[in-house]
Formats: C-alpha cells, sequence, structure tokens
C-alpha cells in the first residue's frame, strides 16, 4: 500500500491486486483474511493466502479508517470517518450491527478475550468500551481525554488496556479490574460515562 491506492499481495510484489482512484485507508490481516477499507466507505475482502478478491461490501458509513478482525475471523468490527462503528460478517460482509456513539473519525480499535470486548479511539476526544453480545455493542465505559487517542492496545490476557493520545510519548495504562471497582464503590454502574479515570 504504497501510494494509499494499491494493494499488492507479498509473494508477487508489484503485481497489483487491488487497487482504486479513492485511495485505501484502512488494512487488517489474520490468518485467512485480508480487509482494507476505501476511502470511498467500500470494505474488500481478500483471501490471505493468495490475494484473491473474495467479495467487496459498501457500508455506507464514509471512509473506512480502521479494521480490526476477531480471532475467530468470522466477524470484523470498522470504525469510520463519520464516527461510525459497525461490526461486519466475514466474508460476507454483512452488516450485524452499528453504533453511532463517536461524533468524529474512529482511527483505532482494539479487541481482547476473543473479541468479546471491544475499545474504539475517536478524533472527539473519547475511548469507548463495549461488549459484543448476540452480535450486538452493549456500551460498557465512555471517558473523555485531553486529546485524540491515537493507538489503542490490549494486553494478551485482556486485563489492561494501553492508550497513546496524539502528541503524547506515554501511553496511559487502564488495569479493567481495578477501574470496574473503582466505579462500583462509586455507585456507577459499568456502563456509566466518566472523564475521570484511574491511569498508570
Amino acid at each position: 500500500m504504497a501510494d494509499g491506492a494499491q494493494l499488492t499481495h507479498w509473494k508477487a510484489p508489484g503485481q497489483t491486486i487491488l487497487s482504486g482512484v479513492s485511495g485505501i485507508t484502512s488494512l487488517a490481516v489474520s490468518d485467512h483474511w485480508t480487509l482494507a477499507g476505501g476511502k470511498d466507505g467500500m470494505l474488500y475482502f481478500l483471501r490471505s493466502m493468495d490475494g484473491t478478491l473474495e467479495s467487496i461490501s459498501p457500508l455506507n458509513a464514509g471512509p473506512i479508517h480502521s479494521i480490526a478482525i476477531l480471532p475467530n475471523e468470522q466477524f470484523a468490527v470498522c470504525g469510520a470517518e463519520t464516527g461510525i462503528v459497525q461490526l461486519v460478517e466475514v466474508p460476507s460482509g454483512r452488516l450485524l450491527a452499528q453504533r453511532n456513539d463517536h461524533q468524529e473519525s474512529v482511527p483505532c480499535i482494539a479487541l481482547a478475550n476473543q473479541g468479546s470486548l471491544v475499545a474504539t479511539g475517536s478524533k472527539d476526544q473519547t475511548v469507548r468500551l463495549w461488549r459484543l453480545v448476540r452480535d450486538q455493542f452493549d456500551l460498557l465505559l465512555t471517558a473523555k481525554f485531553p486529546a485524540a487517542p491515537r493507538t489503542l492496545t490490549f494486553s494478551s490476557d485482556g486485563a489492561k488496556l494501553a492508550i497513546l493520545l496524539d502528541d503524547e510519548t506515554t501511553a496511559r495504562v487502564w488495569h479493567l479490574d481495578r477501574l470496574r471497582i473503582a466505579l462500583e464503590d462509586l455507585g456507577l454502574p459499568w456502563n456509566a460515562a466518566t472523564s475521570a479515570l484511574p491511569e498508570e
């Protein structure tokens, strides 16, 4: 994706697999699938083994700025420039769930607990935690930050979430169990929104 407008297979340098004048704005790769999001709002499903284009799905949410494939490779979460977060089936592209909570672009997504826990970061300076329940997004928590999140990463056991903000060089780390207990001590449900969160 050297120029942002074409995708080439790594086994065949220079051989164009997918191209478009509108450009490729996001990419995610798993063992069997490669998903490419377009500036035109199209989601492309390719087989990772040989780059074969399996299907194309219009998500109708604007340019796709982030993609994360669940470990079972049956679903993917996409974040759009419009702030919309979508759950789609792989490789059919069928839209299963959609949330419009973010007010601006969603450039980063992280998954934990086999994909049942999802974190999304937006240019609106918020991070939202979701639980995937029966193909639906259940909002757990919304946190406001002084700058937009640039990168989100869960620990391997899903117990911690690292957040790197724009113009910062040190990541903020949430201990999710401690966070949940702290909210309960304050009499707040796990799905309450707050702007004052413990960090490390």
